[in-house]
């Protein structure tokens, strides 16, 4: 789940690339101020220790992007 905040109005959108496949994308057009978008992931690689198994993630809003990355954990 992401929670956005943004500033102005446009279309928002989520990648998710694991080891450069794509497993998860979302989107919502239009989208202002606040909203939450859901991701479901059609891999899920569990992070651990010394076996960091990452998910890259991209962000666009309007003309921005953002790269980042997270991992999952289970406790």
């Amino acid at each position: 789940m992401i929670d956005a905040s943004l500033c102005g109005k446009g279309d928002f959108s989520a990648e998710i690339y694991y080891d450069g496949r794509p497993v998860g994308f979302t989107e919502k057009r239009n989208l202002s101020v606040t909203g939450q978008l859901e991701i479901k992931l059609t891999e899920k690689h569990i992070w651990e220790l010394g076996c960091g198994r990452l998910y890259d993630l991209i962000l666009k809003f309007g003309n921005d992007e953002v790269k980042s990355y997270f991992g999952l954990r289970s406790i």
